[in-house]
């Protein structure tokens, strides 16, 4: 089953407990995003790319997580 952005089942990581600045990659576009892990971070910038590109949300969403590059921001 596919979701559409905003599903009522998401279950969205609260950003003040983020103790990690990640990078995410897909293709040519990246996010920056505030996560506890790099799972939580694949799924934050998966919904921010939904939101960011509403026609592509059914691609996006069915992407395999392998596909995301995921890199660690360090200070």
């Amino acid at each position: 089953m596919v979701r559409k952005p905003g599903h009522e089942d998401d279950r969205r990581f609260h950003p003040r407990a983020a103790t990690r600045r990640y990078v995410v990659r897909v293709g040519h576009f990246s996010v920056t995003v505030d996560c506890g892990s790099s799972q939580q971070a694949v799924r934050e910038a998966r919904r921010r790319l939904e939101v960011e590109m509403p026609r592509l949300w059914d691609v996006i969403a069915q992407l395999e997580p392998s596909r995301f590059r995921v890199q660690e921001v360090r200070d």
